[in-house]
Formats: structure tokens, sequence, C-alpha cells
């Protein structure tokens, strides 16, 4: 599978430059060991949430590539391109590897004896994991596919024949991973604050969505198993309907470990209904800033109207990669909450 990978990611595509599966692995392991390993010191720091953890792992694996090279003699003109295929190569192994741990170890319901909160451990260390290996694959996607477009357009300009230039290329393409791996540091900080709404028609009439909407459970219904990663709502302990002032205290559970959300009806009338974050003590709090959720209720024919909106502060760098990660997986949250309530109603 390494040498698949790294067959297809070759810069100048001549067998002769290819090293023998052996090698190419141990290249592929060693990188990806480094990397990960870079990233758990990160995360023991307050750097965590920054693009040192997300983006820097690149750099790491960039280096590990071009060493791997320089040891075999196999510096030949291209070089630069090939480091950053097998950049590509390994984040694709990395993740494929993470996913299939996550799917073959069995997750703990609850973390409560040494052995569970253990394994919790290892689930979370698993889910950060990917998600770092899925941005650093993006990243070498995209500094990859830069590389060919311009050494296609010097081969163009230049009537064929190779840019030998690789160590400035190299150099840039490493200026580049340090420059993004610098957000969420000090003034480097893009702004986080994101917005996701999903809508769901309703056949009922708006006095009985407002009436489901004041009886709120755990959802029941089935969640697309994308959002599996994140921590679930599994208890409304708190929950005095949605009249104004209103609490709303949701517990939430995760590999991260369990804790409340708790919310107040801020703003009430026929149409609207605005619960507002007064503290989050949910495992979510690490990756993002819940602001508030509100429903609004719109009658229309055969039924009602019913989006549900999600404000939120982003609080993972880079924003390229985690912006729409979040507003997907925000769009998919509130759709179930819109489709508990229609099944309520």
């Amino acid at each position: 599978m390494a040498g698949a990978a790294q067959a297809g990611m070759d810069a100048d595509g001549r067998a002769g430059h290819r090293p023998g599966m052996t090698r190419a692995l141990a290249a592929h392991l060693a990188a990806a060991a480094a990397a990960l390993a870079f990233a758990w010191m990160v995360s023991r720091g307050p750097h965590l949430r920054t693009g040192l953890q997300f983006v820097a792992p690149l750099g790491v694996l960039l280096l590990v590539h071009a060493a791997a090279l320089w040891a075999g003699r196999d510096l030949a003109p291209g070089w630069a391109g090939r480091v950053l295929g097998r950049a590509v190569g390994t984040s694709a192994l990395m993740v494929a590897g993470l996913l299939g741990a996550h799917a073959v170890l069995p997750m703990p319901a609850h973390a409560g004896t040494a052995a569970e909160e253990a394994a919790a451990l290892v689930f979370f260390v698993i889910v950060c994991g990917t998600m770092i290996a899925v941005v650093v694959g993006l990243a070498a996607l995209v500094l990859w596919l830069l590389y060919k477009g311009a050494a296609a357009a010097v081969r163009a300009a230049r009537g064929g024949g190779d840019d030998a230039r690789d160590g400035a290329t190299f150099a840039l393409v490493l200026l580049v991973v340090a420059g993004a791996s610098l957000e969420g540091f000090g003034g480097f900080v893009l702004d986080g604050a994101g917005r996701a709404a999903a809508a769901r028609t309703v056949a009922a009439p708006p006095e009985a969505v407002w009436a489901a909407m004041g009886t709120a459970t755990a959802p029941a219904v089935p969640r697309p198993a994308v959002l599996s990663p994140f921590p679930q709502p599994v208890a409304v302990p708190v929950d005095e309907g949605v009249d104004l002032g209103s609490r709303r205290h949701v517990r939430f559970t995760g590999r991260e470990g369990t804790g409340l959300l708790r919310m107040r009806v801020t703003r009430r009338d026929a149409a609207r209904a605005v619960l507002t974050v007064e503290r989050d003590g949910s495992p979510l709090a690490g990756w993002i800033g819940l602001r508030a959720i509100t429903y609004a209720v719109e009658p229309v024919a055969g039924g009602t109207r019913l989006s549900v909106a999600l404000d939120y502060e982003r609080r993972l760098a880079p924003a390229w990669a985690f912006g729409p990660i979040m507003r997907g997986a925000g769009w998919l949250a509130m759709d179930v909450l819109a489709r508990d309530v229609a099944a309520r109603s």
C-alpha cells in the first residue's frame, strides 16, 4: 500500500527514482511517527489549538522524507516535488491507519474504571491524530498540486526540461508551512465567529412545534456517523421549556469526558426563541465556543417551517481547514435537532 502511494506521488514518474518497497515503507513510518510525536509534544503545552499543532507536523514530514532521500543518495532533479508527494502519501496512510484503529477498537460507554479511562484517552488521541493527519494531508496536497502546476508552467516557458532549483523550492515550501503554523499565536488570529443553520418543514401547526420544543430530550432520531467522533448529548437534567428566562441544561458525553452545557432563553416571541449559552462545561468547549441556539417557527402551507441555528466561535486553527469542518458539523447537528423536534411534534 505504501509502495503504491509512493509510486503515484513521485514527481517525475521514472521507475529509476523509486525506492524499494521496504525503504519506502520505512520512510513513511518514520515520517508518520516523527510528525505524531511532534504533535503530541505540542498538545501538552499551551499551543494545542494553533497551527503549530495542526500544520507544523507537515514540516516534520517534509524534513524526514528529504532526509531519507539524502541518506539514500536519491536527490535527483525534481526531488522537492517527490518529497511533497511522499508527504501526501504518508498523510493518507496516517488517516487510514487511525480510522482503522477507531473502527476496530471498542469504545467504552463511560469512563469510570481505570481501564475505561485509559481506553477513553486512547480514543481521544486517535481522534485528535486523525484530525491532524487530515489537515496535514490537505495542506500537503495543495502544496504538491501548486508545485506540479508551477513545474508545468516552467517547462512550457522553457520549451521543455526540468527546473532543478529544488533547494530553493523546498525552502519556500518550508517557509509557507512555518507561516501557516503561526495561526493562533498573538495577533495572528482570524475571525472565528460562525453560524450554522438547518431547516425542516413539519406537518404540524406552530403550537404543536412549540410544545415539542418545550419538552427537550436527548435527540432520539438517527445521527450521522460523521458526528460520532464528537461529544454527544445524552440527557437534559434541567428543562424549563422555552418561555423567556427558562433554563435548559444538556449533558454531553465523549471520549474527553462528561459535562453540562447550560443555556437560558433570553429572547422569546411568537416566531423565535433564543437559548443563550451561560456556561459551557461540556467536552465540546475545547473545540468550539457555543454562543446561542435559535429556534424560528414560520407557518407555511401544510404545516410549519422550523429552522434551528447555532452561533459559535471556532477555537481551532487553521481557519481554512476548521472553518468548513465546523460549519458542516454544525449544520448536521442543527439538522438533528430540527428532525427531533419534527418527529415529536
